[in-house]
């Protein structure tokens, strides 16, 4: 029960802060540096390139190895440290060293979350692995959502609150090509 517990706790808190902070990158990618919907989109593709790598290469790992006790722990602390990367991106971050930042922070959750679902099968008899599984997807949606959700009120919050102050009235009026255009062209 403890392992299901903990498993259900970690995918929801790690929903809060993937979901949570990759709702917002092709935001930041679109009006900051002001690469369109589709680049932005592109940009992302690390994401499942370090998934991919990460969950394939864990998987194999614990299925040969039988040692996953180490996976949850090492994984939260490797998303911390991804995100904590993503706070240091500004106005003037290049392009490469951001899609460097996106894949490490996705390549993290594979060993987080494979220690958490390898073992649910010992857990739970056969009859309930299905309980099991939707429920640790269930609370990773709902983090997921309430992350976003919170976030997105944070940020609207600041952006209403900041934009006035450093953007000059015609270029606000403008939209977003031209805020990303001011920002670019100021000096690093």
């Amino acid at each position: 029960m403890q392992i299901f517990t903990v498993s259900n706790i970690i995918a929801f808190v790690s929903g809060v802060a993937m979901f949570g902070a990759l709702a917002f990158l092709p935001q930041y990618l679109q009006l900051v540096h002001g690469v369109s919907a589709t680049v932005s989109g592109l940009l992302l593709l690390p994401l499942l390139v370090g998934l991919l790598i990460m969950s394939i290469g864990s998987g194999r790992y614990i299925s040969s190895s039988g040692n996953y006790r180490w996976f949850p722990l090492v994984g939260t602390i490797l998303v911390t440290a991804g995100l904590a990367l993503l706070t240091t991106i500004g106005a003037h971050t290049s392009l490469g060293l951001i899609s460097i930042y996106i894949f490490r922070l996705r390549s993290r959750p594979g060993p987080l979350h494979a220690g958490a679902h390898s073992r649910r099968p010992e857990l739970r008899a056969m009859a309930q692995l299905g309980v099991a599984t939707s429920s640790v997807t269930f609370f990773r949606s709902m983090g997921g959502a309430l992350g976003a959700s919170a976030l997105g009120a944070v940020l609207t919050s600041r952006i209403a609150a900041e934009f006035p102050h450093f953007l000059p009235a015609a270029v606000l009026a403008s939209g977003g090509d031209k805020v990303s255009q001011l920002v670019q062209s100021q000096p690093r």
